[in-house]
């Protein structure tokens, strides 16, 4: 259990480095398509070894990854930055936890693309209807410092952004863990993604 714990922590880290870069850094915006791997691993790391209470890794995950990213609102209050990386944590958590109880109903696929659906219909909301409007995380927000590579959010928008983000670290994700089962190297990968669907 302790190795799983390190396991998660290092898995923790790498989502909230990778994830925070994008908004930070110009020119790393492509690290928000590898960025939510990490996230969803954790996920197979808590399910394979029957993690407790694996809600607050994940939501420790969304903790660090809002106060890195948005850590300059504590200058204008202390307390409400931390309330709104608290709260905004916890949105994205909830999003994560009704994506875990969904995979008891759904096969593989479709929970994750269940989970990224739900989050961007969650995007949608809080840029639209939302009383507090909180867009700097929208994930399609990611590529702001790299607009030559998002020209077409003219057509989309940032939510176009954020399913080719969904999307990529989805594909990415279900060819990483075919890997490591071992079943891309005996069928070839066409196979793996068809089997994993169905």
């Amino acid at each position: 259990m302790r190795n799983c714990n390190r396991v998660l922590a290092l898995l923790t880290l790498l989502f909230s480095v990778l994830m925070s870069l994008p908004f930070l850094v110009p020119h790393l915006s492509f690290l928000a398509l590898v960025g939510i791997v990490p996230l969803l691993l954790m996920d197979a790391v808590a399910d394979a070894h029957g993690v407790r209470r694996f809600f607050w890794w994940h939501y420790l995950a969304f903790v660090a990854w809002n106060a890195v990213t948005t850590f300059w609102v504590c200058n204008a209050t202390v307390g409400g930055g931390i309330f709104a990386v608290l709260a905004n944590a916890a949105q994205m958590s909830l999003i994560f936890s009704i994506y875990r109880r969904s995979k008891r109903h759904f096969r593989p696929v479709l929970s994750l693309l269940f989970l990224a659906l739900l989050w961007i219909a969650w995007e949608r909301y809080y840029l639209t209807s939302a009383q507090i409007s909180w867009p700097w995380l929208v994930l399609g927000n990611a590529f702001a410092k790299d607009i030559s590579s998002i020209q077409w959010y003219e057509y989309t928008g940032t939510l176009g952004g954020s399913l080719w983000i969904w999307a990529t670290n989805i594909t990415l994700y279900l060819v990483l863990k075919s890997i490591i089962q071992g079943t891309v190297g005996q069928r070839g990968i066409r196979p793996v993604i068809a089997s994993a669907i169905w």
